[in-house]
């Protein structure tokens, strides 16, 4: 299949509405996500689509490692203003959605840990009480 931009255009529309990202990396719940886009592009008649969720997935890759190429481009040369065409709009609210829901878990992993770490120093505690009521 050869991508156009109204093809990025809504595969695009797509992930901002079916939000992979909030799913965990790797998960079995994300590749079904990425299935379910694969599957509404597939069912669209205009433009018509023959992807898979791999295909959806790596194209996904493509685009999104390209605008932030622009966006460093851009960065590096200040005083350059350009226009974003619609799909670049719509790769700038994935970014900013992709990097939210990124965040959070690993906050929560962080959270996570520091409680673990935590328990561990309890447990150990009352071990030590334990041995010390022994003598």
């Amino acid at each position: 299949m050869e991508w156009t931009e109204q093809h990025d255009n809504i595969l695009c529309q797509e992930i901002l509405v079916l939000e992979p990202f909030k799913a965990k990396k790797g998960s079995i719940a994300r590749g079904q996500i990425w299935d379910k886009i694969a599957n509404n592009l597939n069912s669209l008649q205009h433009p018509q689509f023959r992807v898979t969720k791999r295909s959806v997935r790596e194209r996904y890759t493509l685009l999104s490692d390209k605008f932030r190429a622009k966006m460093r481009d851009e960065e590096k040369e200040r005083g350059i203003d350009t226009d974003l065409s619609d799909v670049e709009k719509a790769l700038e609210e994935i970014e900013k959605e992709a990097v939210v829901e990124e965040t959070a878990q690993n906050n929560k992993k962080k959270f996570d840990s520091d409680e673990a770490a935590e328990m561990r120093c309890r447990t150990l505690a009352g071990h030590r009480k334990d041995k010390r009521k022994m003598r």
